[in-house]
């Protein structure tokens, strides 16, 4: 499969708007899920033990979890800003296709 214009404009829109969103975010905070999972495979990260069944009828509140805080660099949003323009551009510099 060959890439026309279409495609550099779509994927420049996309990479574009990805790069705002990381240039106005400071963090993202992930969910219990999504950091068990990087513990188990990816980060290593401490990850809370499952508890007896005594444990949690002595628990009185929630119990605390753990969750993994993702913060990207400020070049990160201005590099996909840039990108994302320069597909745009370059998708208007190609000829339509026929």
């Amino acid at each position: 499969m060959q890439f026309n214009r279409h495609h550099y404009y779509a994927i420049g829109i996309i990479v574009l708007l990805l790069g705002i969103q990381v240039h106005l975010v400071k963090s993202y905070v992930l969910t219990d899920q999504a950091t068990t999972f990087l513990a188990r495979n990816v980060d290593k990260l401490p990850v809370e033990q499952p508890q007896s069944f005594g444990t949690y009828l002595a628990a009185s509140g929630p119990r605390p979890t753990i969750k993994k805080t993702i913060t990207p660099p400020n070049w990160l949003g201005w590099a996909m800003m840039s990108v994302g323009s320069v597909l745009i551009l370059h998708s208007w510099a190609l000829p339509k296709p026929s």
